[in-house]
C-alpha cells in the first residue's frame, strides 16, 4: 500500500519527544523480550550477509556498511531498535503478528533497499515477520514519540536488549485496549490501523476519532492508493468527513 499523496503539508517530521523511562518487569515476561530480542537480532545478521552476498561475495561487512556503522569488530552491525505494536503485544502477552524494526542513523541504508528483496514499499521491506521500516529513520526517542498512537510508544534499543523503555500513559492503554490518536504524517494510515484495532478489541472515544478524521480531511484522498484495503475506507472517510 502507497501513501506518496498522504503526508499533511506544514506538519514537522518529527514535532514531539516524549519522556521514556523503564518499564518495570512486572508488566512483561522478560523471558519474551529476550526471545524478540533474539530473532531481530538474527534477522538483522541474517540482512546484512545477504546485502553483503548479493552486492559483492568478496566485500566485508563492515566494508558494505561503513558509511552508517562503527567499524570496530568482525560481527558489526548497524544500530537499530525494536519498537511499537510488537512491544505493546509484549505486555498483552500474546505473540506478536511481525516486528517493526528501525534504524538510528540520519538515512535508511540504501544497501539493504537496493539488495533485491521481493517485498518492499516505500514504507518499508518486509522479510518473513520482520519490516526493516523505511519512512522514520532517526533516535529512537525522536521516532517512538512521533507514532501515531500512544499505545505504540514502546522500544527496545539493540544496544540495551533487556530493557523495555516506554512511557506510563502507553502501558495504561494497552492495559485498557484505549486508543489515543496522537496525531499524524499519515493519518489515512492512522485510520485504518484504527479500524484494525477496534477489530481486535480495543476501543477509540469520540474526541480521539474526530481527530483523525479532521487530519484525513487535509489529504487529498482520491490521490491515495487504497490498494487491497478497497474503495469502502476511502467512502468511510468521505461520509464522516461531511458529517
Amino acid at each position: 500500500m502507497i501513501y506518496t499523496a498522504e503526508i499533511l503539508p506544514n506538519r514537522s517530521k518529527m514535532p514531539r519527544v516524549c519522556d521514556f523511562v523503564e518499564i518495570p518487569e512486572e508488566h512483561f515476561k522478560a523471558a519474551s523480550l529476550r526471545r524478540m530480542m533474539t530473532t531481530c537480532k538474527d534477522e538483522v545478521h541474517k540482512a546484512v550477509h545477504y546485502v553483503n552476498q548479493i552486492s559483492n561475495p568478496k566485500q566485508s561487512v563492515v566494508g558494505l556498511f561503513q558509511q552508517f556503522v562503527h567499524a570496530t569488530s568482525k560481527d558489526v552491525l548497524p544500530h537499530w531498535f525494536l519498537a511499537g505494536g510488537a512491544l505493546a503485544s509484549l505486555l498483552q502477552k500474546v505473540d506478536p503478528k511481525d516486528f517493526d524494526l528501525f534504524f538510528s542513523q540520519a538515512e535508511f541504508p540504501e544497501a539493504l533497499w537496493n539488495a533485491g528483496y521481493a517485498t518492499k514499499t516505500k514504507w518499508s521491506i518486509t522479510h518473513d515477520k520482520m519490516q526493516f521500516v523505511r519512512a522514520f529513520t532517526g533516535k529512537p526517542d525522536q521516532v517512538v514519540s512521533n507514532f501515531d498512537f500512544v499505545h505504540c510508544q514502546f522500544y527496545v534499543d539493540s544496544g540495551r536488549p533487556n530493557t523495555l523503555l516506554g512511557t506510563y500513559e502507553a502501558v495504561e492503554c494497552v492495559q485498557c485496549r484505549k486508543l489515543v490518536y496522537l496525531g499524524s504524517q499519515f493519518p489515512v494510515r492512522a485510520f485504518m490501523r484504527m479500524k484494525k484495532f477496534i477489530e481486535r478489541g480495543w476501543h477509540v472515544d469520540q474526541e480521539n476519532y474526530d481527530k483523525i478524521i479532521a487530519d484525513c480531511a487535509k489529504v487529498n484522498i482520491d490521490k491515495i492508493e487504497f490498494g487491497g484495503m478497497g474503495e469502502n475506507i476511502k467512502e468511510q472517510l468521505e461520509s464522516d468527513g461531511e458529517s
